[in-house]
């Protein structure tokens, strides 16, 4: 067994591969995947010569008071299904932490639906988070609102560079590269949104 970097002209199809089987991927979402395998770094596990499990991590900051420092985030970890029950997810994400922590990463996290088993590589559980989404439609304020615009996949970029501007409170986490916004807004089929683009 080989744990190498990542060479996507070689390991797309494996890599794709392996998230189909977890159920990551749908056939025609390619793209979307590419754009978060590209947005940081990744680290293959080779079987038999081929690809078998991927882990990805994406660089950031998360804030600590007012301060602002580097993050390591792992924004995947996939075992394709003839290479599970080897222990290749923790020391593959152990190798691929180690070496951001070597350039300079001060923090790493990474979110879970495994709880426990990434304990053993030193995370632990954070607060619930609580996500909500509504119609503008349905706030009933003391002033006539705006008109928003409507926020299309196309408008990516902004939607970044909003995410990165905003207020952060302790323990705000900005992923840096552009791309995984891109992906996350190519992944999905029937999202939209409203917005203001006023400057």
């Amino acid at each position: 067994m080989l744990f190498r970097t990542i060479d996507m002209e070689r390991d797309k199809e494996a890599v794709h591969r392996i998230w189909m089987e977890t159920g990551w991927l749908e056939k025609g979402k390619e793209e979307a995947m590419d754009c978060f395998v590209e947005a940081g770094k990744g680290y293959v596990a080779e079987v038999h010569g081929e690809a078998e499990a991927l882990v990805i991590t994406a660089p950031g900051t998360i804030r600590y008071l007012e301060e602002d420092l580097t993050l390591c985030a792992v924004t995947g970890v996939t075992v394709s299904r003839i290479a599970r029950k080897q222990g290749i997810a923790g020391r593959l994400t152990a190798k691929a932490v180690a070496a951001d922590c070597a350039e300079g990463a001060l923090v790493s996290g990474l979110s879970m639906f495994e709880q426990g088993y990434y304990n053993q590589l030193g995370f632990g559980t954070g607060g619930a988070e609580t996500m909500v989404s509504f119609d503008p439609n349905q706030l009933i304020l003391p002033v006539k609102a705006r008109i928003p615009r409507r926020v299309t996949a196309g408008d990516w970029e902004a939607m970044h560079t909003a995410c990165l501007s905003r207020l952060k409170g302790h323990g705000a986490c900005n992923l840096t590269p552009s791309q995984l916004t891109k992906g996350a807004v190519k992944m999905g089929s029937d999202n939209f949104g409203l917005g203001y683009f006023d400057g």
